[in-house]
């Protein structure tokens, strides 16, 4: 293939495949990290190709819900290039598809699409899993696939040998990138788009395409099985126009750059990586125009952009493993190894997350990443030497490192990204004496010193800002999904009070007190499936919210128990559910014995009503409570309609403490045709005073509605009769009993969403009622609410 391109275009390819070019319909460019429709080398030679086989060109891209740390806020920033680019690629007359994966839309597309065409083009970036998922598509099918160099100015193929210091690398490109920063790019004419653009939309698709022009972005980022934690960033559009935009700002005063780049608090920087990231603008481009402009400025710029970003892709195109220790130097990974077991404070991932680490700088620099998707470099380089000092070894450092920043930065998941983290652990760095505790010889870079130099404060105060303006939220409920909801809301630097009616909050994971045990009379424990909850669950558990409930754990039918081998793990709240609820609430502004009567829409805000008083406004109100408490508080009937077809169903809780229990060989144990649905052990749990047994049993639905107007005594005594002959309790064995009705307890007919939000954004609704299931579903209903009204946030601010 690179014998049919020009010489600018040839030397950027590279073959993939051994597959001989065969009889196919057209030529595909599987676009993934080149979003832009000028200057762009992958989308020229593929144009360049199909014309010379005399076939269609056809652009497809696809968003993936299984890219690493998958977001909303990535989502977004994505869509927006894609929309930029079904513009430009319409305007040049190029045919344009896009497939965005989600539910009921998960076809395997890409291997039956390229086994149709005569070759694959694709982006050639040496990152994981992008480059895996290459390779697999070039080993599932006969078609003959190209990787394409559209990142660096000097492609990476001609870069001979391998490098790790810039000073090298610098030597190694300099007549290459001579030869190439001032040329300008060759465009491909309109006479070879039209000749490739007969037959285009004809291809036979194995997906239904999304026109960016009807749909509505919120709605299907809303539907992708994504992190909805992490909100997208109003100021940071993504795309050409606003790369393009952000660049020609900074080129006026590009000449300030050498000056002013290591001042936080100074707008000195271009703050172009995310786009260079997903190939929004050419790389090409900006060097060519900084080169242009000249100067002391210019040219510490262009060796930041190129020297040192694309030693980074030098580097990762070399090393597959390249968030490990080993791809480190030897003598890195010998010194950190050496002071492994060195004391250090060890903070848990979840207070990192939240920047809450206790020091200013590092805080506000995390609140950075978490609400505005970006850090300025400098203070990222002192961000991340702070990791290794507060993590337990220097593998969990890098991959908290990786976690931190690539959750949340809109440029992470890049060689770009790869190199700075590594950098905080030796890479392209040699040793420093003196050998210090924990690093050893990798250089520090310690935080007060920094801070020394940069105006804490008020850079705290620029970090901590909202990007979503002063936006005030009600959350009416501080269940699982309220307190999740209020809780990432909150994360986000919103101003968010939650309201429940309860004297404590919990909802189903409430606790009942008394002076011998405790009792989750709600949900008895809780299973973690989903990574989105799994990574809280993680610092739960090191922080001592949550544990494990370790024991046998099935059925029992016909006065035998049987033990189920397959049981999920089971986890619960320490010293009880209601720990994790109380939690969650940690910093909030939570109104408890608050019975919210009525919701009202006034204008362009909300208030609610109490028992007492009238409390707003609010910008936006969600509504968390059981079904037939929420109808009656929703003030939009299109929300009404869709909540309506709810079906709930009530249990009667049996609490009781004994002085001696029966001889039973299990902590939990769900009954078969019985009018028990459920009994748990609760002196089993840990966290618990196991010297006083206590069960929590639950009646069946069916059970309850026949006795659910009775009075707490009678079905206490009822429950207790049927407990006795069940597992041979004595009633002389009872030291306390006493029953409490979940008159809402399951959801039998969900809605079927995540959450609802009625069109103005003003009034959400998330809960069981919407997805059923349990605590896990809760909250990530709860997530989902929140994602919500920060996706429509960002798009009416757009």
């Amino acid at each position: 293939m690179p014998s049919r391109l020009p010489p600018h275009l040839s030397e950027r390819v590279t073959r993939v495949n051994q597959a001989p070019v065969g009889d196919g319909a057209f030529v595909l460019y599987w676009m993934r990290v080149g979003l832009r429709g000028f200057e762009n080398p992958a989308l020229d030679a593929g144009l360049q190709l199909a014309a010379a086989l005399d076939v269609p060109f056809l652009v497809v891209q696809g968003l993936t819900e299984r890219y690493r740390f998958a977001s909303a806020r990535i989502h977004h920033f994505i869509l927006e290039g894609a929309w930029d680019v079904a513009a430009q690629l319409a305007e040049r007359g190029i045919a344009y598809r896009l497939h965005v994966e989600r539910p009921g839309h998960r076809p395997r597309w890409l291997p039956e699409l390229a086994d149709q065409a005569v070759a694959v083009l694709t982006e050639d970036l040496p990152i994981e899993p992008l480059r895996r998922w290459m390779h697999g598509l070039a080993q599932a099918t006969e078609t003959p696939v190209w990787a394409v160099d559209t990142a660096n100015v000097v492609p990476a193929r001609l870069v001979e040998g391998r490098h790790s210091r810039a000073f090298k690398f610098r030597d190694a490109i300099e007549d290459e990138l001579d030869a190439r920063i001032g040329l300008p790019w060759e465009e491909v004419g309109a006479d070879v788009i039209a000749a490739t653009r007969r037959g285009a939309d004809d291809v036979d698709l194995p997906f239904e395409p999304i026109d960016l022009t009807t749909t509505n972005r919120v709605d299907l980022v809303a539907s992708c099985a994504i992190d909805h934690s992490v909100g997208p960033v109003p100021h940071t559009q993504g795309g050409s126009v606003a790369g393009y935009a952000r660049w020609n700002r900074f080129l006026k005063r590009i000449g300030s750059y050498a000056k002013l780049r290591n001042n936080a608090l100074k707008d000195g920087v271009s703050r172009m990586s995310a786009y260079l990231h997903f190939g929004m603008v050419a790389p090409t481009r900006l060097a060519r125009e900084s080169a242009a402009r000249g100067g002391a400025g210019a040219d510490k710029y262009l060796d930041e952009l190129i020297v040192w970003r694309e030693l980074a892709h030098h580097w990762c195109r070399h090393h597959t493993a390249h968030e490990s220790l080993d791809a480190l130097p030897a003598w890195a990974r010998q010194t950190l190894q050496a002071h492994a077991r060195d004391p250090r404070e060890v903070l848990d991932l979840e207070s990192l997350q939240r920047g809450q680490s206790g020091d200013d700088l590092w805080d506000a620099a995390q609140l950075h990443y978490l609400r505005h998707g970006e850090l300025h470099n400098n203070v990222r380089m002192t961000w991340a030497k702070a990791i290794p000092l507060w993590t337990e070894s220097p593998e969990v450092a890098a991959r908290t490192l990786f976690d931190l920043n690539n959750r949340y930065s809109l440029d992470g998941r890049d060689p770009s990204s790869v190199g700075g983290l590594m950098w905080a652990l030796g890479l392209f760095d040699r040793p420093f004496n003196p050998e210090i505790p924990i690093l050893g010889k990798v250089r520090p870079r310690p935080l007060d010193h920094h801070a020394r130099r940069l105006d804490v404060p008020a850079y705290l105060s620029y970090t901590s800002r909202s990007p979503y303006g002063s936006l005030r939220v009600a959350v009416v409920g501080a269940g699982p999904a309220g307190a999740m909801c209020a809780r990432t809301l909150y994360d986000h630097g919103l101003e968010v009070t939650v309201f429940d009616k309860g004297r404590g909050a919990g909802g189903r994971c409430s606790t009942r007190r008394t002076d011998g045990p405790t009792f989750d009379h709600g949900t008895p424990a809780f299973t973690i499936r989903d990574k989105r909850v799994g990574r809280y669950a993680r610092s739960w558990r090191q922080r001592g919210v949550i544990e494990r409930w370790t024991g046998a754990f099935g059925t029992w039918s016909d006065g035998q128990f049987e033990a189920d081998p397959n049981a999920l793990p089971q986890f619960v709240g320490t010293p009880g559910m209601s720990h994790l609820l109380k939690h969650l609430h940690r910093d909030l502004a939570v109104q408890l014995g608050t019975r919210v009567t009525e919701v009202r829409r006034e204008g362009e805000t909300c208030s609610i009503r109490t028992e007492t008083e009238s409390i707003g406004p609010f910008d936006v109100v969600v509504v968390a409570v059981p079904t037939p408490q929420a109808i009656p508080l929703v003030p939009d009937p299109a929300l009404v309609a869709r909540l309506e077809g709810v079906v709930t169903t009530p249990v009667w809780a049996l609490l009781t403490q004994l002085s001696e229990e029966p001889p039973v060989d299990f902590v939990a144990a769900s009954l078969v045709d019985h009018p028990l649905a459920f009994v748990a052990r609760e002196h089993t749990k840990p966290g618990r005073r196991a010297d006083v047994p206590a069960w929590t049993v639950h009646a069946t639905p069916e059970w309850t509605t026949n006795h659910l107007e009775q009075s707490k005594e009678e079905v206490a005594a009822a429950l207790g009769s049927i407990l006795s002959e069940t597992f041979g309790v004595q009633a002389s064995h009872v030291v306390y009993t006493s029953a409490h009705r979940w008159r809402f307890a399951r959801v039998a007919t969900p809605v079927g969403v995540d959450c609802l939000l009625s069109d103005d954004g003003r009034i959400g609704v998330c809960g069981d009622a919407l997805v059923g299931g349990g605590v896990e579903e809760a909250l990530l209903s709860g997530m989902a609410m929140a994602g919500r009204i920060l996706s429509d946030q960002h798009v009416r601010q757009a």
